[in-house]
Order: C-alpha cells, then sequence, then structure tokens
C-alpha cells in the first residue's frame, strides 16, 4: 500500500522520480495499488483513505490527477461489478452474484464518500439491476446498504 520495506527505504528510492516512469505509467501504477486498498474489506474508511495518500505521494500525482484516477477506478470496479454479478446470475450461480454485490456494495460506499457521481452508465438493464439486489438482499449473511445501492444503481430517485 505504497509503503516500501525498510531496505527499500534506506535506498531514499523514490519511484516517482528515480524509475524514469511517464505519467501515465505511474498513474497505472497507483491505479493497480489503488484498485487492492478499495477492495479490501477488512480496511477502515481511515485507512483506505490513507493508502490512496500513501500511493499518491509514492508514484507523485497531485492531488487532482490521483482523485480523478480514483474516481474512475472506482466507477470502472463498480461497472465490472455489476456486469460480472449478471454474467453470473444468468449462468445461474448466485452465490458468484452475491460476492460480486458484496464488492460493489464496498466500492460504491467509499465511492459515494469520496465524492463520486454515479450516473446511469451501468450497461445492465434496470429490471435485471433490481433482481441482482433482491438475489444479494437474499443470499448474504450481513445486512447490505439497499438503499444506498439502489441509489447508485439508479434504481430511484434520492
Amino acid at each position: 500500500m505504497g509503503v516500501a520495506p525498510p531496505l527499500v527505504e534506506s535506498w531514499g528510492l523514490k519511484v516517482s522520480e528515480d524509475l524514469e516512469l511517464s505519467r501515465p505509467q505511474l498513474r497505472s501504477l497507483f491505479k493497480v495499488e489503488v484498485a487492492a486498498v478499495l477492495e479490501d474489506s477488512d480496511l477502515s474508511e481511515e485507512q483506505k483513505v490513507d493508502g490512496i495518500e500513501a500511493s499518491k505521494e509514492a508514484f507523485g500525482l497531485k492531488d487532482k490527477e490521483a482523485t480523478a484516477e480514483m474516481q474512475d477506478l472506482i466507477k470502472s470496479r463498480c461497472r465490472a461489478c455489476l456486469v460480472n454479478a449478471s454474467g453470473d446470475l444468468l449462468q445461474e450461480n448466485p452465490g458468484a452474484a452475491v460476492e460480486q454485490m458484496r464488492r460493489l456494495e464496498v466500492l460504491a460506499a467509499f465511492g459515494l464518500s469520496a465524492g463520486v457521481e454515479f450516473q446511469d452508465e451501468w450497461q445492465v438493464a434496470p429490471a435485471m439491476r433490481q433482481k441482482l439486489l433482491q438475489t444479494y438482499a437474499s443470499g448474504t449473511k450481513s445486512s447490505p446498504d439497499m438503499r444506498m445501492l439502489e441509489r447508485v444503481l439508479n434504481l430511484v430517485n434520492a
């Protein structure tokens, strides 16, 4: 999560400067590291923010650049989770669909707190989104935030 091992720290290596990576390469590395942080349901929101901040600094990204990359990542990962859940449900694998919806919930909750504006760009029909929410609600042991998910998935006007 942006924290170098002690030996590497002793070298004084700065990824953003010493490895001569291009801006697109630095942004890509940032997104890979941030994806792991965002999808870790064991981390608190504060720990996720700290991890993202550490990655931003490690890869030498400016605030605006890091925010844009993080928001784009959250939107694309949420969309991927929804599309995967839809495919799982169509293949009669509700357990896998529930897991994808759990991941979507974790990402969307953080996304909302980070100012991500979710639009209706889901690539999944509203009826299928509704069915996925019902499958998730009945198939998970936790108590999902259905109101938040309905808002994010554009199933209600909030």
